[in-house]
């Protein structure tokens, strides 16, 4: 019995740190000029690196 309520706990914790983390930015990472252009002309990213 011990077994299962301290496994539902450190369940319930691990589910709520994973709740807790802040949702992580969906960045667009550009190598090359190349890749920034055709990357602007398919209007997938808004601005270059200025």
């Amino acid at each position: 019995m011990l077994i299962i309520v301290m496994t539902t706990i450190v369940i319930v914790g691990l589910a709520a740190i994973a709740l807790a983390q802040p949702e992580r930015p969906r960045e667009i990472l550009v190598w090359n000029d190349e890749t920034e252009r055709r990357l602007l002309r398919e209007r997938r990213i808004n601005g270059g690196w200025w």
